[in-house]
């Protein structure tokens, strides 16, 4: 699957994982596709639009014979992000509503609801619980694995996606950083792309200086060095 793109195809065989969703007739199928491409390609996404979750669907195929449950760890990929208000605190919790919302009359309870959770795992700001919800954590993650010519890209396209001031854009990107950086599950070798990982740590490392930086150099009567 292409960086750039998603697939109409890909979504349908997504879409009956398993064999839990074969009441989920092809229109409704369809439709469901038609408004993951709506949602995902909005004016004011920058970041996470189709080329965020062609790559997240990239990382996922490199580790799915390492994942419990790999069709739900894909869907919840197709829907982590389909919910994105600028700025918003609550988007992975709209989106999982959305998804329950949808998926409730088609797919198996235990299926729905542990997509659910893997889709409020990826706010990064709760305890990882089992093996699906570290990987898709890491595959969320996957571009501070990238070069850092690529990373900072996107990182630019995420700040692009911010409608406060830089200052306070520093200031929340530092304390997620911090956080990554300190989270001793975050990046460590349990995925299947174990070169990824340490390149993403220095990544995030870097990234949390280069901010400290950067909010230093913005603050009134201050001298940048």
């Amino acid at each position: 699957m292409s960086r750039n793109s998603c697939e109409t195809g890909s979504w349908r065989i997504a879409s009956s994982p398993s064999g839990k969703a074969t009441c989920c007739q092809a229109p409704a199928v369809q439709a469901a596709w038609e408004t993951l491409r709506s949602r995902y390609g909005e004016g004011h996404r920058h970041y996470h639009d189709l080329g965020h979750l062609a790559h997240c669907l990239e990382q996922l195929d490199l580790a799915r014979d390492a994942l419990d449950r790999p069709d739900a760890v894909e869907m919840a990929i197709w829907f982590h992000d389909i919910i994105n208000e600028p700025d918003s605190r609550a988007n992975e919790q709209l989106s999982a509503e959305y998804f329950r919302s949808k998926a409730q009359e088609c797919m198996a309870p235990d299926f729905v609801q542990h997509v659910a959770e893997l889709i409020l795992v990826a706010t990064h700001a709760q305890a990882r619980g089992n093996n699906d919800q570290r990987f898709i954590c890491d595959i969320d993650l996957a571009s501070f694995g990238c070069p850092w010519e690529c990373f900072m890209r996107d990182s630019d396209a995420v700040k692009a996606e911010f409608s406060g001031s830089e200052e306070a854009y520093y200031r929340g990107k530092s304390a997620f950083l911090r956080r990554c950086s300190l989270d001793r599950a975050s990046f460590k070798p349990n995925s299947a792309t174990p070169g990824m990982n340490n390149r993403a740590s220095r990544t995030s490392s870097d990234c949390c200086n280069s901010s400290k930086r950067a909010r230093t150099e913005r603050r009134p009567g201050r001298i940048a060095r």
